[in-house]
């Protein structure tokens, strides 16, 4: 069975001090004076009506108790009223008062069995009804106090009613029941009343609060406004000023009289001001279909002096308001927009200085390399020629000298990219032996001019595929080798390979029984431009600038390089890369050097601008069953492939009108067309760079080489891809 639910009730919040305070309060201010000398009053009216009816005696002393009672209540009104400003307890004088109240309670219903007298019923009807409605007053006014109400009610009434029912006869125990209604009836009218009561007073003192609160808020709001730094304005639809903050005199250098009146567009630039009209207006229709947007512009606000400033200003609709009001955040970024500029330009010249200086290294690189391609060309075609044993030494020392001058080149240039953060590293499969093979002949032969013997110790079982940049590893490998050849004079240079902290880390070693090194130029050995002392420099030549460039390639290629040495001892260079199995399917792939045997019958096309590489690739092959046609730049190479069928193609990348990369793509583009199969290309280039290597790919090369490039390398690069295009 469910039980019906008073809506008319609220549960209330709990009491609190300041509550029960005010509770106190109202019983008091309803409870006055004059109305309760009306218990005097009444009771000397009762004393009179039964005078002579009733023994005196009993009745004198029933009014002196009351109006004892009375006179108390009274004083205990009148220190309260003294007390409450200074102190109030609300606990204290609520009992204080419930006392009392029952006290008067008790009075009259000790005088409701004294008068009561069924042989004089309507005299005692008098004293009934004058204990009902003097009741009833206290429901009505002294209900704040709940306690209060319910022991008055309970002391005046049920003294008579229980002295009536004890009468016995049917007409006084209905009376009695009378009176048991009117108590559950009073009690119910006053506890509507207390809760009424209690209500009100707990929404005064929301109200106060939530004043209190709005007060604050409006005092916040207003600290905010006159210390905030940014400008705030609030602006009408038009445009016109309606409020400024503080900051905003600050800002733009106005008083408040002369702002006054003006329009926001009396102070930005004529220039800015369409774009912030249709702003405003993007902003208010957005509004207008009740979407809340915010609109965020630069632009030039007058100052006072003339100058204007760059305001970063952020508008948004104030609420609902009508007529329509915008309120706008702007803060002055003047000096940061400046800032930003010189930034700006600071860094577009530096960039431009880079480009400038990757420019020229680039040329550089291509205007040596260029010539050189052709100087160490001839010097291996006179090489081959009948020579006598000093000639066959002066070629050696061409040869010597001008891949010393490539080595040098390549060192500026690998530090320059490294301090431009412009290093990148490949990731191709090589085989590790093969490359341990190329570096023993690079250096071979230089070790054996001094006696010196030159060994590889491979730990065993170690995978020698690996992926990695394999241009980069042999790069350290001849550093770190010539230098121990360079400064070893009698012994052996020992090179040693293992595994270090997993399959993915090799250890390379390179150990000498040299000159040493001091233990005092050890910590600045990597650093750029670290030479030995000033004799042995002159003795050996040199940069400087070869352990920097390993330290840092090491450093890019995850591992890192430690040295040990004693002065007449001997060196061993250390240092550990990354360099991860290869995937046995992709080291197929790799281009292995193959024996130079007789190249078949093809019809090759070399287009290079350079007379002098033409000379040279034209000597190279001259003993050779290949047949060549020359193109003097890019434009004529692809003229010339469209109208002759070619095996292979030498594609030279920097030339006049047309570069090698275009003139690839557009050779792929017609053979696509003609559905012909695509000839081998290989991209030859005065620059190592591997973003030119992964342009030449992307441009659809099939390989790519760097100059200069020797006869056997030539040979046996054509030799592959004429194999591979056979079949």
């Amino acid at each position: 069975m469910n039980t019906p639910t008073n809506t008319l009730q609220r549960t209330p919040p709990p009491h609190t001090a300041a509550v029960d305070a005010a509770l106190v309060d109202m019983f008091h201010r309803r409870a006055p004076t004059p109305i309760l000398t009306l218990n005097i009053l009444f009771g000397g009216l009762l004393v009179l009506l039964w005078w002579g009816r009733l023994d005196p005696q009993p009745m004198l002393a029933w009014f002196g108790a009351i109006t004892l009672v009375t006179l108390a209540n009274i004083l205990r009104h009148r220190r309260y009223e003294a007390a409450r400003d200074r102190d109030i307890t609300a606990t204290r004088w609520s009992r204080s008062f419930v006392h009392g109240s029952t006290a008067a309670g008790l009075m009259w219903g000790v005088g409701g069995v004294l008068f009561y007298n069924p042989a004089e019923p309507l005299l005692s009807a008098v004293i009934l009804l004058l204990i009902c409605g003097i009741t009833a007053g206290v429901a009505a006014s002294q209900a704040s106090l709940w306690a209060s109400l319910v022991l008055f009610a309970l002391a005046a009434i049920l003294p008579p009613a229980l002295a009536i029912l004890f009468i016995g006869d049917p007409i006084h125990m209905v009376v009695s029941g009378l009176l048991a209604f009117y108590f559950v009836f009073i009690l119910t009218v006053g506890e509507i009343n207390h809760r009424t009561m209690l209500d009100t007073i707990r929404l005064q003192f929301e109200n106060s609060q939530l004043l209190q609160d709005v007060r604050e808020r409006e005092q916040h709001f207003r600290s905010l406004v006159e210390n905030a730094p940014d400008m705030l304005v609030a602006v009408a639809a038009d445009g016109q000023l309606l409020f400024h903050s503080p900051s905003t005199e600050t800002l733009l250098g106005y008083t408040g009289k002369q702002l006054a009146g003006l329009a926001v567009f009396d102070l930005i630039h004529p220039d800015d001001q369409p774009g912030i009209r249709d702003n405003l207006r993007q902003l208010l229709a957005a509004s207008s279909v009740g979407v809340n947007v915010s609109v965020s512009a630069e632009s030039r606000w007058r100052h006072s002096s003339g100058e204007w400033r760059l305001l970063q200003c952020v508008a948004r609709r104030i609420g609902d308001s009508e007529p329509a009001a915008l309120v706008v955040n702007a803060r002055d970024i003047t000096e940061r927009s400046a800032m930003e500029d010189e930034l700006r330009q600071t860094r577009d010249a530096a960039e431009r200085a880079s480009r400038i200086k990757s420019q020229f290294l680039a040329t550089m690189s291509h205007e040596i390399r260029t010539p050189m391609h052709a100087i160490l060309g001839m010097a291996e075609l006179l090489q081959q020629s009948p020579l006598s044993g000093a000639q066959q030494g002066y070629v050696r020392t061409f040869q010597t000298a001008g891949r010393h001058l490539l080595n040098l080149l390549d060192d500026i240039l690998d530090f320059s990219r490294i301090e431009a953060g412009g290093l990148q590293l490949a990731d191709r499969v090589f085989h590790l032996g093969h490359l341990l093979d190329e570096v023993l002949g690079l250096l071979g032969a230089q070790a054996a001019a001094k006696g010196l013997l030159l060994r590889v110790e491979v730990a065993p079982g170690l995978a020698l595929w690996r992926s990695g940049d394999a241009q980069r590893l042999r790069q350290i490998l001849v550093n770190l080798i010539g230098n121990a050849i360079k400064f070893t004079h009698h012994g052996d240079v020992l090179l040693t390979v293992a595994e270090a902290d997993g399959a993915d880390m090799l250890r390379f070693s390179v150990s000498d029984t040299g000159i040493g090194i001091p233990q005092e130029q050890l910590a600045g050995l990597f650093a750029p431009f670290s030479q030995l002392d000033a004799g042995q420099t002159r003795q050996q030549g040199g940069t400087g600038l070869g352990l920097s460039i390993c330290r840092r390639l090491i450093d890019a290629m995850g591992g890192r390089i430690a040295v040990e040495s004693e002065p007449g001892q001997g060196s061993r260079f250390s240092f550990t890369v990354r360099l991860p199995q290869g995937d046995v399917a992709a080291a197929a792939t790799e281009v292995l050097p193959a024996a130079c045997t007789d190249l078949p019958p093809a019809h090759l096309l070399v287009a290079d601008d350079s007379a002098m590489n033409r000379l040279v690739i034209k000597e190279f092959l001259g003993d050779t069953p290949c047949r060549i046609t020359f193109a003097e730049d890019g434009a004529e190479a692809v003229t010339l492939y469209t109208q002759h069928h070619f095996d292979a193609v030498l594609m030279d990348i920097q030339m006049p009108q047309l570069d090698g990369w275009s003139a690839t793509r557009r050779i792929r583009a017609w053979e696509a067309e003609h559905a012909r199969p695509p000839a081998p290309i290989v991209a030859l280039t005065a620059s190592a760079l591997e973003e030119d290597r992964r342009s030449s790919l992307a441009a659809g090369c099939t390989t790519f080489v760097a100059k200069p490039l020797g006869r056997t390398q030539l040979l046996s690069l054509l030799q592959q891809l004429l194999a591979a295009g056979a079949a």
